[in-house]
């Protein structure tokens, strides 16, 4: 394997760890689940394996045997997961109630991202990253207006993290 694929998958395997630290019951409702083997493919991007158990956590771009589902999702179907908590049937093949059982737990996992982002990037970051939670969750109450409320509190935010700025350099 190139070392950049042996970086990448590195990396990708030690989100795992980090995720269940931050959320201690996402944990033991995944150890009741393992083992689980899978395959994920985003937008025709090279397939990803995953092959997850209590004591081992191994991502590769290796093709792993007895794989129990794969996804095949684009883009979009990951972000209405993620934002919406809706699981798109058709991006599933093979066992499909292993691969919503797991995709709910992880959905439902409560981690905390903004411990995640500030243990790793900072408080800055961390504060930016809540602002624009913050603005996406109101911007769905509000149907209508919705560029100009965006843009609002994209500016809010901007003049926010300016004066953070400003008070750090002071």
């Amino acid at each position: 394997m190139s070392p950049i694929k042996n970086n990448l998958s590195d990396s990708v395997s030690k989100i795992l760890p980090i995720l269940e630290e931050s959320s201690p019951n996402t944990r033991a409702s995944l150890n009741e689940l393992y083992p689980i083997k899978f395959g994920l493919q985003i937008d025709k991007h090279k397939e990803l394996f995953f092959d997850i158990d209590t004591n081992k956590k191994e991502i590769s771009f290796s093709k792993i045997e007895n794989p129990q589902f794969f996804i095949k999702a684009s883009s979009k179907d990951l972000l209405e997961l993620l934002l919406k908590e809706k699981i798109n049937k058709q991006m599933i093949i093979g066992d499909e109630e292993i691969a919503i059982v797991f995709l709910n737990l992880v959905i439902k996992s409560e981690v905390d991202l903004m411990y995640l982002i500030d243990k790793y990037l900072g408080s800055y970051a961390a504060f930016a990253s809540s602002q624009v939670y913050k603005s996406i969750k109101t911007i769905e109450k509000e149907p209508e207006g919705r560029s100009d409320s965006v843009h609002a509190k994209l500016r809010e935010l901007n003049i926010r993290v300016d004066r953070l700025e400003m008070e750090r350099t002071i």
